[in-house]
């Protein structure tokens, strides 16, 4: 069973709504990122830079989930979407769980090889990963959905919490671990709101999919977020490693400015050049497609 295709102006509503939200939120993040550079010393500021680099790469795995679990939910029909989200929060749960152990057994040798001034750093980011990948299948659950209101609100609520506890944080002199506790607090705030009241009560009756669909779902959108993940954030975690930690601290700020303009003329030069994407070359096969596409 297909889900309902929406009205053009419905589908348009429902892509714009998270899109804006999304860039929003990015801003947000992005606006911290500058406000941490002026009050952190260099060194201080690379742990923290590192803190941030390291959420994007495991956001792979989030995007992975959340596409994974919004293409089901919208191949399947609303039957099927209780059993989806189910199937998708142990798969989020064992992954998540199998990588925090792995990070905080080698926390003490990540923290040396990265020269980060405590392993607490990534025991916080561990403790987080579980949370975030599950947050990242509700995400999914509401845009297959189509719930766009509630699924803006949690990239809302994740990065103003963010940005508030962050700032209090660092003020109190708790540092690169209180950037990373701030990510983990942001990162609690967005999966209470991305997890609805229905879906708290709910049992996961319908047909669940199977691991061979899941895969299969989720591989090809794993290597594309892979590729472009590790093209734009391995150069802060290479710095860390190769230089000392004021030299890193430096080369993260200046990968912050560099980043932010290049994400700007990017943007312009797609809209003033649509021609340039190669997304405009792709075969238009997804035209029939229902839902949003994010």
């Amino acid at each position: 069973m297909s889900a309902r295709v929406g009205t053009p102006r419905s589908l348009l509503r429902t892509g714009l709504i998270p899109a804006a939200a999304a860039v929003g939120a990015t801003g947000i993040n992005y606006l911290l990122n500058l406000l941490l550079a002026a009050r952190l010393d260099p060194a201080t500021f690379g742990d923290a830079a590192l803190v941030v680099n390291l959420v994007v790469v495991a956001g792979v795995a989030a995007a992975t989930l959340q596409l994974a679990t919004s293409t089901l939910i919208a191949r399947r029909g609303r039957p099927d979407a209780s059993a989806v989200v189910a199937a998708l929060v142990r798969v989020a749960v064992l992954v998540g769980g199998v990588l925090a152990l792995l990070i905080a057994a080698f926390s003490g040798p990540l923290a040396a090889a990265l020269h980060v001034v405590s392993p607490v750093v990534f025991v916080v980011l561990a403790a987080t990963l579980p949370v975030f990948l599950v947050q990242a299948v509700h995400r999914g659950a509401l845009q297959g959905r189509q719930r766009s209101g509630r699924l803006a609100l949690s990239y809302g609520v994740e990065a103003a919490v963010r940005l508030v506890s962050c700032l209090l944080l660092v003020q109190a002199g708790a540092g690169a671990v209180g950037v990373a506790a701030a990510v983990a607090v942001s990162m609690v705030a967005s999966s209470c709101v991305a997890r609805t009241p229905s879906e708290r009560g709910s049992s996961s009756a319908g047909e669940a999919p199977s691991w061979a669909e899941i895969r299969s779902t989720a591989g090809n959108a794993l290597l594309l977020l892979l590729a472009q993940v590790l093209l734009l954030n391995t150069d802060v975690l290479l710095a860390k490693a190769w230089f000392p930690p004021s030299v890193a601290g430096t080369y993260a700020v200046a990968a912050l400015l560099g980043r932010g303009c290049s994400s700007s003329a990017g943007r312009s030069l797609s809209r003033c050049c649509p021609w340039w994407s190669p997304l405009q070359r792709a075969p238009r096969a997804s035209a029939g497609r229902s839902g949003p596409s994010c």
